[in-house]
């Protein structure tokens, strides 16, 4: 499209910007700026076409693309002791006869 095209078809744009604005019917404006309403008509069309077309050229091709997606692991709470100046984590998979033995042997050693 030239340049001079591509003017025109702002101009028209905006005409029919302000004829919307205006609260007047495509008739009535039409009549106050002395164009024919088929003229008038014929802009709307161009004007509508010229935004599919620069839409449609802005418009960039889909594309997939395949992401290797690990699965989460939940953030779960376990149980910390802190005593002595010594720290003891348990998560909720230990198993219950290693959590006694480290509490026996903390509770021997606070003796």
């Amino acid at each position: 499209m030239n340049k001079m095209v591509k003017i025109q078809h702002q101009q028209w744009a905006r005409d029919l910007d302000d004829q919307r604005r205006s609260g007047l019917t495509q008739r009535e404006w039409c009549r106050i700026h002395g164009i024919s309403i088929h003229t008038f008509e014929y802009r709307c069309r161009i004007v509508r076409q010229t935004m599919e077309n620069l839409l449609s050229e802005k418009q960039p091709s889909v594309q997939f693309a395949e992401l290797d997606v690990q699965p989460s692991v939940p953030e779960t709470s376990g149980i910390r002791i802190q005593a002595l100046g010594i720290s003891v984590e348990f998560f909720p998979d230990a198993d219950c006869n290693q959590i006694k033995t480290v509490m026996e042997v903390l509770c021997h050693a606070a003796k």
